[in-house]
């Protein structure tokens, strides 16, 4: 009896998981991955705990010793708490790690803001790394710590990276967040951590910012420390984009850093830029081209050389934008990329921008899409925040969210009520980019969270392995406009068999079973009543899974 019901279940499991894979066609004049990307069905990180939760901006990283190890990071704006969870079987269950503990003063880890909230990565030691800032709600003061773990975030020892502490004279208010961290691939001592100062000041009240005016007076800055102890101390914090200024009346503001360590034992850090119009007194006329910008450290991150990678059009608005992008580079070739949202205030389509370089951060290419649908939104605040990662083969993946499917959208609108997942690869060095495949199965509702309220949103968690690709994002579907939950949720992309993640069965037939079922089994962490009830509304449509869609690739052509 006991056996007849397993198989029943393990019967509506393996049609769930079918159902709910998604195949696309592989790109068109490019290098073959080994398999058409095939989606796994989505996987609940965050615990079900809590009437009130709003889990979001997820980062993920890949132990280098065994791709099957991930560590997932998030922060749950409503209770402005951050937490790690980790999983030994390639995402298939999850489980939550111990928090480290910070400075009392610091009760606080996440606060509103557009942009990276904390981060993680491993060191070629296996060492865990995990980036946050505490921020006290009282004071309004902020500063960034690095917690690292040699037992998978069972313990945690913390450091304090240096202070940006408060200073009138220039216009410092002492609030650090939006970390960032990279470990030297070829020295494990060797961690650099990136974060902003003055983080989300335009939500301060005059009392804080003493008299002093957001933008013109007090201006939103990028920093990096580097420590050559495995982040137990750290040197002098850098001002990376010191001099990197708007015009003579602004420096502009510029997001917190993204961190990249390089083959060669740089130090990169790839910022972005928000620009006005007018001078601190006078605010009219368009707003100057904002840039996003590359920092380049050669002597273990002392001293920085700057450059502006890509430069706007001349603006049609007041303001502009080029905010978070994103970077990675290929360990192989050394070649490097960029990402961004790509929202001129030019009145061009918004679009997610790649370019590269392929000699040393000598030259950068042109602008390349990589979305195969235009948004039809109007120019607005940030809303796709687009994630890259490299795979040891050299393949290229992007992730980010995508509104194109929205069914309530107006045209002229300037946000969407709806979002999806988006991914899509590349296999000949970002020269062109595969038809984009939706990850997630269920639309994510932006009517309710933490993102409708103009509060925490940002990058999704991306992971890059010859396999395929990891991916994580906020998600809707345990919530309602009442009680207005986020989760985590989590997916793999597979571009190579199922085996290539799980390890060879023993069998054919039982090792197709076996992984499925599997697979599945992240349906179960939230409760069985998830898996049975998906394995029973597949039966009841009687839906099959869909066939590759053939569609045309985007080229540079």
């Amino acid at each position: 009896m006991g056996d007849a019901r397993f198989g029943r279940l393990q019967g509506c499991v393996v049609a769930a998981v079918l159902a709910a894979s998604v195949t696309a066609a592989a790109p068109l004049g490019a290098k073959e991955v080994a398999g058409p990307p095939s989606v796994d069905a989505a996987v609940q990180v965050t615990g079900t705990t809590g009437a009130s939760r709003a889990h979001t901006v997820p980062v993920i990283a890949v132990d280098p010793r065994n791709p099957k190890v991930i560590a997932m990071a998030e922060a749950d704006a409503y209770s402005s708490r951050c937490g790690v969870h980790v999983s030994t079987n390639a995402g298939l269950s999850w489980s939550p790690a111990a928090t480290p503990r910070l400075p009392a003063e610091y009760p606080n880890c996440s606060f509103v803001y557009f942009g990276p909230v904390v981060d993680l990565a491993f060191g070629p030691d296996g060492t865990l790394y995990y980036a946050l800032s505490g921020f006290n709600p009282t004071t309004k003061k902020g500063r960034v710590y690095l917690a690292r773990s040699n037992d998978l975030g069972s313990t945690w020892d913390v450091s304090a990276l240096p202070w940006i502490a408060p200073n009138p004279e220039r216009g410092e208010i002492g609030a650090d967040a939006g970390p960032s961290v990279a470990v030297d691939p070829n020295d494990a001592q060797r961690v650099s951590v990136g974060w902003g100062s003055n983080w989300a000041t335009y939500t301060f009240t005059p009392e804080v910012m003493g008299g002093k005016l957001y933008y013109w007076d007090v201006i939103e800055r990028v920093y990096v420390a580097t420590s050559t102890d495995g982040g137990r101390t750290f040197g002098e914090a850098v001002n990376v984009g010191e001099g990197l200024r708007i015009s003579p009346e602004a420096e502009g503001v510029k997001p917190p850093p993204q961190v990249l360590a390089g083959n060669d034992g740089e130090v990169f850090a790839v910022f972005g830029e928000y620009s006005r119009a007018g001078t601190r007194d006078v605010r009219e006329g368009k707003a100057p081209p904002a840039h996003v910008y590359l920092a380049t450290s050669r002597d273990g991150g002392k001293t920085y050389d700057k450059q502006a990678i890509f430069t706007g059009p001349a603006p049609t608005a007041n303001a502009d934008w080029t905010w978070v992008p994103r970077g990675a580079i290929d360990r192989k070739s050394g070649t490097m990329y960029v990402v961004w949202e790509n929202m001129s205030s030019a009145d061009d389509p918004v679009e997610i921008s790649t370019i590269r370089s392929v000699d040393g951060r000598r030259t950068w290419s042109a602008p390349l899409k990589a979305n195969d649908a235009v948004p039809a939104r109007k120019w607005n605040y940030p809303e796709m925040f687009p994630s890259i990662s490299v795979a040891p083969s050299g393949r290229v993946d992007l992730a980010w969210y995508d509104g194109r499917n929205d069914p309530t959208f107006i045209e002229g609108a300037r946000k969407y009520n709806f979002q999806d997942v988006y991914y899509t690869y590349s296999t000949d060095g970002g020269l062109s980019w595969a038809p984009n495949v939706r990850l997630n199965d269920r639309a994510i509702n932006r009517q309710f969270g933490p993102s409708s309220q103009g509060g925490i949103r940002g990058p999704l968690g991306l992971a890059s392995l010859d396999a395929g690709a990891y991916a994580a994002w906020d998600d809707s579907r345990n919530g309602s406009p009442t009680d207005a939950t986020q989760d985590i949720y989590f997916t793999r992309a597979r571009t190579e068999p199922v085996e290539a993640f799980f390890g060879a069965p023993e069998s054919a037939t039982s090792g197709a079973v076996w992984a499925f079922f599997g697979i599945a089994v992240g349906l179960v962490i939230p409760g069985v009543a998830v898996m049975v009830a998906l394995g029973m509304s597949r039966s009841r449509s009687g839906a099959a899974p869909p066939a590759p869609r053939e569609e045309a690739m985007v080229s540079s052509g």
